[in-house]
This record gives C-alpha cells, structure tokens and sequence, in this order.
C-alpha cells in the first residue's frame, strides 16, 4: 500500500476556487506523486496515449521484473490479488493464498515463498461458496504485514475470514491465526468481500443479508486486552433507505490514518443500488469514548450513464473499490452477467478526491455530469477527479472486456481488461494514468493517459491487478466459477507479473572542461602538463 501523501494546493483567489466548482471539475490534494505505473515489458506491446499536453510530464516506461508460477498448476491463480512491501499475495481457488516475497521493488526472481495460507475445508463445504465471491473476488485483502481472507460460506453461510500476521523477527513466517465470525449465526455470507487497514480495522462485506439488501461489519482491535483480538460484537454498517437487491457489502474498503477529522473512512459499494445502478457509500470514522470507533454516514456517490463507441454502461458501479493514503479513491464499473456490455465494454473508473475546506485545486479531467457542488464538512467530501477509461481495443487485436480490475497508489491509477475465450482466450491489457501538475501552470492538474500494456503469451492477463510502492502486479488468472468448456469469458493461464520502471539508461558523461586559454605561442611541454592536470586520467 503506497504510503505518499498529498498536500493541498490552495486556490489563489478564492472565486476562481469557486468557479471550478461550478464548472463541476474535481479536487485535489496535488502531490509529487510517485512515478507512474505505466507499464511496458519486452513481450508487450505498446500503442500510443490517446492523447498527451505538452506541459504535463511524458509517459515514463516500465518493464516486467518477475513472472510468478503457483506451486502447483492452477488457471485460477491470480484470480485475486494483493501487494504490500514486498509482498504479492494470490488467490489460488476460493479458499487459498500463496504470499510470495521479493527483495526489492527491481528484483528479477521471487526471493521465496512465503506462506501458503487456507481455509479449513468446512469453510467451503456448504453451498456453493465460488459463486458468492463472484468472478472477480474480492474477499483477499493485505497490509502493512496483514491479510485477511474471507470465509463467506462459514457455519452454514453466516460468514467470516480468517486473519494472519507477518512475523517481524521472521520473514518467512506468518502467526496468530485468527478467525473472525458473525455473533448472531444468520445466514449473510459475511466475509464475501474484506478490507483492511493493517489489523487495527477489518471491514467484512454482507452483500446477501437480509435479502440482498446487505451490510458491512467493522471489526477494531481491542489492544485494551491484548495486541492481537478483536472486538465484539462488530459494528454493523448500513446503507440508507436499503432496498432488497442492493448488495450493499458487495466491495469495500478503509482507510484508516491518525486520529482526526477526514483521516478515517470505510467505504461500502452497493451496485445493485438504485435499479441496478449502483453507488459507493461514504463513512467518516468518528472517535468515541474508551478507544472505540464509530463510522458516520457522509455522502453517496452514484455514476452517470456513458457511452464509448456503440456500447453504453449505466450499472453495476462499485464493481471494485480501492482507495491511497486517505486522499484518493477508485471505484470501478463493469457491467455483470445478464446486463448491458457484459463481455463486450472495457468499463471504466471514477476517480474521487478528498475535498476540504475549499483547499482543493479540481482535475480538468472530470465531466461535469457526473458530480455535484462541494459541501465541505468537518471530515470532508469526496469529489469526482476524472472518469478513466482504458484504451481501445486496437482493430485486429482479440475482443476486451472489463470485470473491474482496477488499483490506486500514490498518483497513479492502473485499470486492467482481459480476453475472451472464444478468440483462445487470448487478449487482455492493462492501462495506467499519472495524476499530475501543469509545469507551466500549477494551478492545473490533469489524469494524463500512460503507456497501454499487453502480453499475448499469457490467457487471461489483466483480470486482478494491484499496486505496491511503485511496483504494480498483473495477474493472467481465469474466473472461479467458470469451466473452459462452458464459459466463453473466464480463459486463464495462472500467473502473475510484476512490472517496475525501467532502469534509466546511464547518462553520457559530461563534456570534458575546456582548457583556458594557452598562452601565445603555448610551450609543448607546458601545455601537455595543463591537459594533464585539467584531465586526470587522460
């Protein structure tokens, strides 16, 4: 999880500040952010940005570093995936994590396997539990050393995960297992999607509770007892005016920074919501009495229809979440099975910014359709950026299409499409964008398109993606619920790249000083001795 914060531009006149809210462009916190992930390896192809400014920094190269195998074969690994200094986690089936480790955000080899972690078998006994997490799961998460798998098919499909933690005085372990479960054993599914914010908050998704209206739970650490418990029973998480169908719990995600209004927040995405529309769920952390927590509604953010080329996509927003350092925040849309686009749009991403006190300078990316007018509270509110869309699938390249890959860090953004089986399963790609400033006008801030990456050696490559302190990793994994003889979408190889920028060519060295001028006429000798010491070495 990137850690680089943002610090605020503020506006130099205040009605300007103001204008570009009405113009319904989006806020900022502009960052130096770190190098973009736009990503480029010897086997990929690269086209063009769609489109480029001059003044705004050009597109930086990447090349892969590490291509990563599962133990044993398995086209669904990578189904799921999460990075964290140094370490990728993939899921391997619905019940299995192998976490692998890296010396360095440039090495060329996995330096070992850290852990492969699982389930117990009665987790996944009941019911069919692949397809509560979908074709896209979302029930693997990592941070700062922990990781949390969900168990939504546990005790009869109340629900739960299961939680590890990294061993500090030894790498290669992982300890303290820890269950996490639902203290009133109603059938929920809880678990079907997890978040964490390094094991002092765990937010477990409920999508199918209460039919299908859903809930979150928010589990906080009770370091009162001891370093590694949890507190019972977990806060319950609703969405306003919940309908049957919402799905309300269908991703999530938290930030969870130091104490203070706008530091902390737990977003739920409901993509049944409104018809099938969907919406993401904003919650501000609140600090209660005796080290508790408590999360207050603040806002719902919804997403308008869009058309790109012949397809239109106007459901299932909130497909996936994810948000960096308390300042930005992702929530993909991807049409489902049985709606519009399905198998056929690339989607899209809405980028949200954390808006305060009127100090936000606003992207020129984001369409004024899809926001509103800032109304700053004590905590905050969040704003469009800007809509991203990965490129075009080129004319004469195998069909894309979007099960809502996507991943934010720092000031980069990665969105990745995958191929279809019925053209070998081949295609796939991923696109990254750098948020930056205007060089020659910092008062502008634009999501400027990078390199699009892709890799026809592998089935399935940019099904999951994820990013870690300027590393990204792709995953070329096939769907849970599907079988290659049935499914015309879910092809997969089962393995992961990580890509890094590339090295930079070393400079020429500089020029070699001039001598002053010799005198006139210069003595051989004398003028031997001056190159001689201008030159050392020479």
């Amino acid at each position: 999880m990137l850690r680089q914060s943002a610090r605020p531009h503020r506006n130099e006149d205040e009605q300007q500040g103001r204008q570009r809210v009405c113009r319904h462009t989006t806020a900022t916190r502009g960052t130096k952010g770190r190098a973009l992930l736009c990503l480029i390896s010897f086997l990929c192809f690269v086209t063009a940005p769609e489109f480029a400014i001059a003044s705004y920094p050009p597109a930086t190269a990447y090349a892969a570093k590490t291509t990563v195998v599962p133990v044993t074969n398995n086209r669904t690994y990578g189904t799921a995936v999460a990075a964290d200094v140094g370490l990728v986690a993939s899921l391997v089936g619905v019940a299995s994590v192998q976490v692998t480790q890296f010396s360095g955000a440039d090495a060329t080899a996995a330096e070992s396997l850290v852990a492969s972690l699982s389930l117990p078998n009665s987790d996944t006994s009941v019911g069919n539990v692949d397809a509560l997490v979908g074709d896209a799961p979302k029930h693997l998460a990592m941070a700062d050393g922990v990781l949390v798998l969900g168990a939504p098919g546990r005790a009869g499909r109340s629900g739960g995960a299961r939680v590890w933690r990294l061993d500090l005085s030894n790498a290669n372990t992982w300890i303290d297992q820890t269950d996490l479960g639902s203290h009133t054993g109603v059938t929920n599914d809880m678990g079907a999607s997890v978040a964490t914010a390094g094991g002092d908050v765990i937010v477990l998704g409920a999508p199918y509770e209460d039919a299908g209206k859903g809930a979150a739970y928010v589990f906080q650490r009770d370091v009162d007892v001891s370093p590694w418990t949890w507190k019972t029973p977990a806060t319950k998480i609703t969405a306003p005016g919940a309908t049957a169908g919402d799905r309300f719990g269908a991703a999530v995600a938290i930030s969870h920074e130091v104490n203070g209004p706008g530091n902390g927040w737990v977003f739920v995405s409901a993509p049944g919501f409104n018809s099938g529309g969907g919406a993401v769920f904003c919650y501000a952390r609140v600090t209660l009495t005796g080290n508790n927590y408590g999360w207050s509604y603040v806002q719902t953010l919804q997403a308008a229809s869009k058309t790109y080329g012949d397809v239109t996509i106007s459901q299932n927003f909130g497909t996936s979440l994810a948000v960096a350092n308390n300042k930005l925040l992702l929530a993909t849309r991807a049409p489902a099975v049985n709606q519009s686009g399905f198998g056929v749009s690339l989607g899209d991403g809405h980028v949200y910014l954390l808006a305060r006190d009127g100090s936000a300078v606003f992207s020129e990316s984001a369409a004024s359709a899809d926001t509103s007018a800032v109304v700053t509270t004590s905590e905050g509110r969040w704003v469009l950026d800007a809509v991203l869309t990965p490129t075009t699938t080129p004319g004469g390249e195998p069909s894309e299409f979007s099960v809502g890959a996507g991943a934010v860090g720092g000031n980069t953004v990665v969105l990745g499409v995958t191929g279809r089986a019925s053209e070998n399963g081949a295609g796939g790609s991923v696109t990254g964008w750098l948020r930056a400033v205007d060089s020659s006008d910092a008062s502008k801030i634009g999501w400027v398109k990078q390199t699009r990456v892709k890799n026809d050696t592998v089935l399935g490559f940019g099904r999951a993606v994820a990013i870690d302190d300027g590393t990204a990793v792709v995953s070329s994994a096939g769907a849970l619920t599907a079988t290659e003889s049935t499914n015309d979408f879910h092809e997969g190889s089962g393995v992961i790249t990580r890509f890094r920028k590339n090295d930079p060519s070393p400079s020429p060295p500089p020029p070699l000083p001039s001598p002053p001028p010799p005198p006139s006429p210069p003595p051989a000798p004398v003028r031997g001795r001056l190159l001689h010491q201008l030159l050392p070495g020479r």
